[in-house]
């Protein structure tokens, strides 16, 4: 039996301008680089953004490091299946899963590495983690029961969540929003 694709429905605001990002990045990364790469890259951007905000707790030096592992993120996990479509080399049941169960432990680590950061309290970041599982978990059944990938909601997918997390970390450090763990 053939696994289905579900058809992938991004309604976010950044969405048009990120698939055409996409699609002229996909041509120039190198054939050595395969989807599995991208996939682990946006897990080490995860782990990156996780140090810098925990880092962050004893000096705001550390926010850049949050930038750049969100940038780390972001093209590795936005890249990994639109680079297996790319070279038709997709593997539609191992493929989702091993980029969603990275995506979940990636989110669950930057999210309680927010409430560890001094830019949002453990509460909060446990709240809006619980969240994400709700919606994360709502879209996985919907990709299995009605062949549906609901990538964003109200305007709002991973790449404007990306954005809001960098903006809050900067907005922290610029109107003096945060206190360094005792």
């Amino acid at each position: 039996m053939q696994a289905q694709n579900p058809k992938r429905n991004n309604g976010s605001f950044l969405a048009a301008n990120e698939q055409k990002l996409i699609r002229w990045l996909l041509p120039r990364i190198p054939a050595s680089v395969t989807s599995f790469h991208l996939t682990l890259l946006g897990l080490l951007g995860s782990g990156v953004v996780a140090i810098g905000l925990v880092g962050c707790n004893l000096s705001l030096f550390f926010l850049p490091v949050v930038s750049v592992g969100i940038i780390a993120n972001w093209f590795g996990d936005s890249l990994d299946g639109s680079l297996a479509r790319y070279r038709n080399e997709e593997r539609p049941r191992f493929g989702f899963l091993i980029d969603h169960t990275c995506d979940l432990f990636s989110q669950v680590l930057i999210i309680v590495a927010f409430g560890l950061s001094p830019f949002l309290s453990l509460i909060s970041a446990l709240t809006i983690l619980i969240c994400y599982l709700l919606f994360s978990a709502y879209t996985y059944i919907r990709a299995v029961t009605q062949h549906v990938h609901q990538m964003s909601y109200i305007g709002v997918g991973a790449t404007e969540f990306r954005i809001l997390r960098i903006a809050w970390s900067l907005a922290g450090a610029i109107f003096g929003i945060h206190e360094p763990l005792a």
